[in-house]
């Protein structure tokens, strides 16, 4: 199957790995100089490591299964896969959240619109679509605040994806009748 590491095909480095790494090394500077809007900036760019790791670890996955179409297929490495999927795209959760938490005391609507809309689409990629609404409801309220046109259009779009995963086709026709109309 796949290795649980994104690697450059020609070196083998481990580049996510490598960038996280030095990731942890500015959030420690962040915190020395005691930096909230550093420490913003370093847990969300931390959160997009983990969140690109498992996107590219699931479209691997997704293509080998395809390719592949093996009916001996071991269900035990897809089940590893899939774990370590998750586990990626759950700290990249937590980056997202400890983001907000310091860009709450900035004052930075825009930032916190755009974190909470990280934030829900991660909770979706995990199944947590009633989870994923709310935080796209906020950034919808957020936007709508700003005046901010295209991150209300984002936050329309992703609530009418969440009503399709949960079947709720009527409420997402409506969400994405209000994004192409407004």
């Amino acid at each position: 199957m796949i290795d649980a590491r994104c690697k450059d095909e020609n070196t083998g480095d481990d580049k996510i790995a490598d960038a996280i790494r030095y990731a942890e090394y500015q959030r420690q500077f962040a915190v020395f100089e005691n930096n909230e809007l550093f420490n913003a900036n370093v847990w969300y760019n931390i959160g997009s490591l983990y969140e690109r790791r498992a996107r590219e670890l699931l479209e691997k996955m997704n293509s080998t299964i395809l390719i592949e179409a093996d009916p001996d297929i071991d269900n035990n490495a897809i089940s590893n896969e899939v774990s370590v999927i998750d586990e990626n795209m759950l700290r990249a959760l937590s980056c997202y959240c400890k983001s907000v938490l310091f860009t709450k005391t900035l004052n930075d609507y825009d930032r916190e619109g755009n974190l909470y809309g990280c934030i829900g689409n991660i909770l979706h990629l995990l199944g947590s679509h009633e989870e994923a609404i709310g935080f796209h409801l906020w950034r919808l309220d957020l936007a709508r605040q700003l005046g901010d046109g295209e991150g209300e259009y984002r936050a329309l779009q992703n609530i009418g994806n969440e009503y399709v995963s949960l079947s709720r086709f009527g409420e997402a026709v409506r969400r994405y009748k209000y994004v192409h109309f407004n």
